[in-house]
């Protein structure tokens, strides 16, 4: 009987990505239909489900995918080294919650953190119930003196979904400039391409799973910040060549170069609400979170709202402006 490279006979690699496989979308389908605090129940419930889906045949898949163009990538690859299984399978089951799958690249690990990819995006656009003719595009890549190791592209993504045309755009304009702000390594146009293609299918997803599509719309991005993500980052050499310090106290191109104190951000947030509304209570929170990864911990709480519909897209655009500014501040 055929073996793979890890000494995993075809049937029992067959029966171990079919328990992942199936155990993901069994627990997707849950969480699409809770809310609230029954949303945070199904959560709960679906890691342990992941968790028990792991047998030793499925963890030994795991490994076989892992630095695989087919399967998943990671930022140890370049130095011969990997994951061990216990941080695959906790990386395979927050990619999973997630609806990521462990195949086509549609996660990265870096640094031990899950990155989703423009495979999962694109996937999970196609796959909507209603979802038809989907396509992008994305132009040419531009650099700015201003911002040097910074591309900006524009781009579009659209599809119908029951028959109503959704669009996304991310254009310059005379008024603003909301082109797609990427990070680059040597000015490498594949993988400036491949973020603002993961960027544009993000917001379309979010935008087609925010709430009943019922005529045809257009929404533009935010003015953009640079994309920090490291989804493209396929070995330890081009992480390496990357400059947080440069990067991560950048301010947004939005903020023209001033400081938060020079940022009315109260007025901002208020302009979606008073103060007791949601938004301006969650901006209090980003601005009083600590750490950067408290600051996407309420980020990731601001996404769930207002997929539940407590405000809109704007609002939460808002926010994630407001936290890069922190990041800016505090780092």
């Amino acid at each position: 009987m055929a073996k793979t490279e890890t000494g995993l006979t075809t049937t029992a690699a067959v029966a171990g990505i079919n328990a992942i496989m199936t155990t993901m979308e069994s627990v997707q389908n849950e969480l699409a239909s809770a809310e609230g605090i029954q949303r945070g129940m199904a959560l709960a419930v679906g890691r342990v489900k992941l968790r028990q889906a792991m047998s030793p045949d499925a963890v030994a898949v795991l490994i076989e995918l892992m630095g695989k163009p087919d399967g998943f990538r990671h930022d140890r690859e370049s130095k011969g080294q990997q994951y061990s299984p216990v941080e695959v399978v906790d990386a395979a089951i927050s990619a999973g919650i997630q609806g990521a799958y462990p195949v086509d690249s549609e996660f990265t690990i870096f640094k031990g953190r899950v990155y989703l990819g423009q495979s999962f995006y694109e996937r999970k656009c196609k796959t909507l119930p209603g979802v038809s003719d989907l396509k992008w595009e994305i132009d040419i890549a531009q650099s700015d003196k201003s911002w040097p190791g910074i591309l900006f592209l524009g781009a579009m993504a659209t599809c119908k979904m029951h028959g109503f045309r959704v669009t996304v755009e991310a254009y310059q304009t005379p008024d603003h400039d909301r082109r797609i702000a990427v990070t680059t390594y040597d000015g490498d146009l594949d993988n400036a391409h491949g973020k603002a293609k993961k960027r544009i299918l993000e917001k379309l997803l979010e935008r087609l799973t925010s709430g009943p599509i019922t005529e045809d719309s257009v929404s533009v991005l935010p003015v953009m910040v640079p994309e920090d993500d490291n989804e493209q980052a396929e070995t330890e050499q081009l992480i390496s060549e990357l400059t947080p310090v440069a990067t991560e106290k950048t301010a947004p191109p939005s903020l023209s170069h001033r400081t938060e104190a020079e940022v009315d951000w109260k007025t901002e947030l208020y302009s979606h609400g008073g103060p007791d509304t949601l938004v301006v209570q969650i901006g209090r929170l980003l601005h009083e979170a600590p750490e950067e990864s408290d600051r996407q911990d309420v980020l990731k709480a601001a996404k769930a709202s207002m997929v539940d519909g407590k405000f809109d897209q704007r609002a939460y655009d808002t926010l994630e402006r407001y936290a890069y500014s922190r990041r800016a501040v505090t780092a």
